[in-house]
């Protein structure tokens, strides 16, 4: 299924064809961003003890883009 994407304002919130807006965060260290879709689970979901894949930062480096 192809999901037509739409930017929304500054704040880079991004839209489904359905409607839904789809969290992205932010590593603030390395710049790696959590894509709730992409990753099939909310960031809100992942456990404390989830770092970040790319330089290993805790959960709590992360803000909401």
């Amino acid at each position: 299924m192809v999901l037509k994407m739409t930017l929304k304002k500054k704040n880079e919130r991004i839209k489904d064809q359905r409607g839904f807006i789809m969290k992205i965060h932010r590593c603030k260290r390395c710049n790696y961003l959590y894509v709730d879709e992409e990753q099939k689970i909310p960031f809100e979901d992942v456990g404390d003890e989830w770092r970040c894949p790319k330089c290993r930062s805790s959960k709590k480096i992360f803000v909401e883009k």
